[in-house]
Parts: C-alpha cells; structure tokens; sequence
C-alpha cells in the first residue's frame, strides 16, 4: 500500500482499514 499500514499501532487508519475490509470480503 502506498501509506503505512499502522496495525502494529494498534488501530489501523481509514483508509487502510476499509481496504483491508474490501479485501477479506472479496476473498
């Protein structure tokens, strides 16, 4: 992903998490 993904934060930004919500409903 272009920005870094801060899950290691804890809660991940926006962006990222609704990316990885389209990506774990699309797979």
């Amino acid at each position: 992903m272009v920005s870094a993904i801060p899950l290691i934060g804890g809660i991940p930004a926006g962006p990222e998490l609704l990316i990885i919500l389209l990506v774990l409903v699309l797979l």
